[in-house]
């Protein structure tokens, strides 16, 4: 799942993507990834965006997380940079 969070002046906004990996061997080699869903949310009393807020700061604040380049990534075959 992947998500942004939007505010201004006066409203909250959620963009909420979920994605299903899609297994190869049906078990371990992932083969691609399906979007299944988006949910966009309009929150001006922030009650669900303030979880979302809550779940990012902890991420950002944790220990272990390192940037992703396009090194990491590798080259997909038949794909242009």
């Amino acid at each position: 799942m992947s998500f942004v969070l939007l505010e201004d002046y006066t409203n909250n906004y959620l963009i909420w993507q979920m994605s299903e990996h899609i297994y190869q061997d049906g078990k371990t080699k992932v083969e691609y990834v399906r979007l299944t869903g988006v949910f966009l949310i309009t929150d001006p009393d922030d009650i669900i965006t303030k979880h979302f807020k809550t779940w990012f700061n902890h991420l950002d604040n944790s220990y272990g997380k390192e940037q992703v380049t396009l090194n990491m990534l590798g080259k997909k075959e038949g794909v242009d940079e």
